[in-house]
């Protein structure tokens, strides 16, 4: 199968998924028989006409590549291809991970919730000279 034999029949795909959303989203709007559009007003169905071509166009693209490779042997293929193909792509964007690197860690928090225990120190300048020469006559 061809890249464009693939890309036809994944835009038939996606063209049936886009129906069966659009059609998801409509609900009656009274008892008189009218239907309301999946907009609420002229400016969102720009943006939803919109969202329906691009994803038309990911169905096709997705599917023209796999079959130009040899991916996709028949054309039922293609067509689940381009039907899945919305999926397929949050699937691969939920992989990859959009944050860089996390940041190094940060060092320890320099504030004190307990007094410090003090110890007392000794200091070599504080030992008597007799202590340590009874030291060094004891290691001799």
């Amino acid at each position: 199968m061809t890249g464009l034999d693939a890309a036809q029949w994944g835009l038939l795909g996606s063209a049936v998924a886009e129906a069966l959303n659009l059609s998801a989203s409509m609900r009656p709007a009274s008892d008189t028989g009218r239907w309301r559009r999946p907009w609420r007003n002229t400016t969102e169905r720009g943006l939803v006409i919109f969202a329906v071509l691009l994803r038309l166009f990911v169905g096709c693209g997705l599917a023209a590549p796999m079959g130009a490779s040899g991916q996709l042997p028949t054309p039922f293929a293609a067509f689940l291809a381009g039907l899945a193909a919305p999926l397929i792509i949050a699937r691969l964007f939920q992989s990859i991970p959009l944050d860089p690197a996390p940041p190094p860690p940060q060092p320890p928090s320099l504030t004190v919730t307990d007094p410090p225990t003090v110890l007392p120190a000794v200091l070599p300048a504080q030992v008597e000279p007799a202590t340590v020469e009874a030291r060094s006559d004891a290691t001799t």
